[in-house]
């Protein structure tokens, strides 16, 4: 759920084959406390901008975006999406110092240059990582920071199932062609590092962490899918009818994988990285 500026607002998350809104702030939002985990400590690995400008690149529902102007001490904080749906909920949270706009974070061309970029969890819904953040970086000066979180968990059985029911049913979908798995958009941790290195970073931290949620039940797993993953299967749909049965199908092989447990323990691997130039 972010952002790019001068994108048409049916767009999402900066992927132009998706043309329809289908984010939904109040599922995304069921997982809030457990999406917040990997925000915090971004956000804890940047230094204070006193009267800085601050862009949140995909910046959702924006409530976690609310924590910046007082934690970096900022003047300003604009909040970058794509999905109108997510914008509409995030500006409850707007004031005289956080604002939000539609923006698609793949082509972000600020009329003012920020003094941090922040992006948590929006990346990895484009391709083409080291270009991207090679267009961020030419917006930003000399002491100016990058930080940036990114889903890396592709290889759990969650997400292959989508995709093999997605697979399943190839003629559900525009051009016979499932999306792609979206977190697999993702580099490893130490290509991120060789990233930065080449766009000129004088400091970087880079670290892959596994985050520990313990779930109600084993279908959380697909109700936290909906609010994500998920998104990009139903806007890929030619009938938006066949989703309840593609849901349905995901939870039956995830109950299948996994059994019904009560509680289910999930584990969510993240990159988080840094950069100061």
């Amino acid at each position: 759920m972010r952002h790019d500026l001068g994108t048409c607002a049916t767009s999402t998350r900066g992927h132009d084959w998706i043309k329809v809104d289908t984010w939904k702030p109040q599922q995304y939002d069921k997982f809030e406390a457990e999406r917040r985990l990997p925000f915090d400590e971004l956000l804890a690995m940047c230094t204070p901008t006193p009267a800085g400008l601050a862009y949140d690149l995909g910046c959702g529902t924006g409530s976690t975006t609310a924590d910046i102007p007082t934690a970096l001490e900022t003047r300003m904080v604009i909040g970058s999406d794509t999905s109108q749906a997510m914008l509409d909920k995030a500006g409850e949270f707007s004031n005289d110092r956080l604002r939000f706009e539609i923006g698609n974070l793949a082509k972000f061309n600020p009329s003012e240059d920020p003094d941090v970029i922040i992006s948590n969890a929006a990346l990895h819904w484009v391709s083409d990582h080291a270009t991207v953040l090679a267009s961020w970086r030419s917006h930003l000066h000399s002491g100016d920071q990058l930080a940036v979180q990114v889903p890396a968990n592709s290889d759990h059985p969650s997400q292959q199932i989508a995709a093999d029911v997605a697979s399943n049913h190839a003629d559900w979908f525009d051009a016979n062609t499932p999306p792609p798995l979206i977190s697999t958009n993702s580099l490893t941790a130490e290509r991120y590092a060789e990233v930065l290195y080449d766009l000129g970073a004088v400091q970087q931290k880079v670290m892959l962490r596994v985050y520990p949620h313990v779930l109600d039940t084993t279908l959380d797993v697909v109700q936290w899918m909906k609010g994500t993953t998920l998104n990009a299967y139903r806007a890929a749909l030619i009938d938006e009818s066949n989703y309840d049965q593609l849901v349905a199908e995901i939870e039956e092989q995830t109950l299948d994988q996994f059994g019904l447990r009560e509680p289910f323990f999930y584990t969510f691997k993240r990159i988080l990285f840094w950069a100061q130039f």
